[in-house]
């Protein structure tokens, strides 16, 4: 059996609040090999550690991540709504998330928002580090490999045929639903030549099919158990 990357889902995002300097703390002590984290862009053009559109959930603010520059989300509590130890835990921002990273066999930046243009501000680092910029959007894939073409993207994946339309969008991999990956799927990926990163997976069972099925890695809540469960 193929061992496959231990991914933390939003950091260890089952033991502390998801996006958080928290639960990457855990996640990278838990010796997990790769991290995925959503990103938002504020009013102001900088990019939030965020995965809804806004603070509702997951802060003790309200708004639009779009309509507050990156001062005001930096001053939300963004842990209380978990757990009252983790208290004050700030949103990051991409330069934050990128330092703590940096020694991680993959980085999947799942973009939220429609508009690369950040992506070139960011070019030095980016290149720097072993990343995958992943979004669940036609229009903002192709805009990056237009714009971009150095980058390497992955496809959100709701559907087993959408891997007809990650190969076409020239991704590098697919993030589907765990459900979606069989025998099949994978065949058709590996002929494809598409990494296959399932989310999220967070129950043993689910994680040893997947890793007997060959894929390069699990998204998981839990990394901890999981890089126990598969190491």
């Amino acid at each position: 059996m193929r061992k496959p990357l231990v991914i933390a889902h939003r950091g260890f995002s089952g033991a502390a609040p998801e996006n958080t300097p928290a639960a990457f703390r855990k996640a990278l002590a838990s010796g997990c090999e790769g991290l995925e984290f959503d990103l938002r862009l504020t009013k102001d053009g900088r990019v939030a550690i965020l995965h809804d559109a806004t603070v509702d959930r997951t802060t003790d603010g309200s708004g639009l991540v779009r309509s507050m520059t990156m001062a005001q989300v930096r001053k939300l509590d963004a842990g209380s709504w978990f757990d009252a130890p983790f208290r004050r835990q700030r949103i990051l921002t991409l330069e934050e998330i990128l330092a703590m990273g940096c020694r991680q066999k993959l980085l999947i930046l799942d973009t939220k928002d429609r508009d690369p243009s950040w992506i070139g501000r960011y070019e030095p680092i980016l290149r720097s580090l072993p990343v995958l910029v992943a979004s669940e959007y036609d229009g903002f894939l192709t805009s990056v490999r237009r714009r971009f073409p150095w980058v390497r993207t992955a496809f959100t994946a709701e559907k087993a045929s959408d891997l007809a339309r990650a190969k076409r969008l020239g991704c590098a991999a697919i993030d589907p639903r765990s459900r979606l990956v069989d025998k099949a799927f994978m065949k058709k990926a590996k002929s494809m030549k598409l990494s296959v990163y399932p989310w999220t997976v967070n129950a043993p069972k689910e994680a040893l099919r997947l890793a007997r099925l060959g894929v390069d890695g699990v998204i998981t809540n839990y990394p901890g158990p999981m890089r126990r469960l598969l190491g």
